[in-house]
């Protein structure tokens, strides 16, 4: 991120976002004004399989999806998304 407003109001979609850079990236991108994050991780099975990722990113302001796919699967994929906000 690093330019002021550079994810303020969008969604942000963080494959591999349930652990490491990923993780982090989900968590800089609410810290910075995001109004969503979407999480695609194959490791894990649900929301709560993060870690409290999901409230930590709630805490920052933005909503928190989570998806689990393999991003490799464009059937997978369309799930990720479908998930995305609109509005």
């Amino acid at each position: 991120m690093g330019r002021p407003g550079l994810v303020e109001g969008q969604v942000v979609v963080v494959t591999g976002g349930s652990s490491g850079i990923g993780r982090e990236v989900c968590l800089r991108a609410a810290s910075e004004g995001a109004k969503a994050v979407v999480i695609a991780s194959l490791r894990e099975t649900s929301r709560d399989g993060l870690g409290g990722l999901s409230d930590l990113i709630e805490q920052r302001g933005a909503a928190a999806r989570f998806v689990r796919t393999d991003v490799a699967d464009p059937t997978q994929f369309a799930a990720v998304v479908a998930a995305v906000p609109t509005s």
